[in-house]
């Protein structure tokens, strides 16, 4: 283990909790003779998988492809990226955040989903297909209706 690197366990067995234990044992000394703290996260939740991270973007080409919306003033179609953030907000009920740009434009700050657990993740995905429902006329996301919020195909 170098030092100070960033470590990620995830704790199935005993076993793994063992080497968990000893490794922050371990860390927590050079952590002591170097006069620095050390933070410990814990969370019940695993990073989102490949899969799952992959279900969201053929949803959000199809806002990009299928839903104008109003920017500076005009109807136009958007990215993929840009809807991403969009979305993102709603999902999140986040107020709008400015920020000043460096040139002295305007900049919108927006949630992210890269931080995300699995559950979480999940609940994403159920959201932005619920929200394509809702559109009138609802968006078609006809490719991905066979995958499940956790990124694996629907049994059939």
């Amino acid at each position: 283990m170098s030092e100070f690197e960033n470590m990620t366990y995830v704790l199935r067995e005993r076993c793994y909790l063992d080497r968990l234990l000893q490794d922050l044992a371990a860390w927590w000394e050079k952590a002591i003779a170097a006069g620095a703290p050390i933070v410990v996260t814990l969370t019940d939740d695993e990073t989102r998988t490949v899969e799952q991270n992959k279900v969201q973007w053929p949803i959000l080409q199809c806002w990009a492809v299928q839903k104008e919306w109003q920017v500076n003033g005009r109807a136009c179609h958007l990215s993929k990226e840009d809807w991403k953030d969009i979305l993102t907000a709603a999902f999140e009920k986040e107020d709008v955040r400015i920020a000043p740009s460096l040139d002295g434009g305007m900049v919108l700050l927006g949630a992210r989903t890269h931080k995300f657990g699995k559950k979480k993740f999940s609940r994403w995905i159920e959201f932005l297909k619920a929200a394509s429902a809702q559109q009138n006329p609802p968006i078609e996301i006809r490719q991905v209706e066979d995958i499940e919020p956790s990124g694996r195909p629907v049994a059939a």
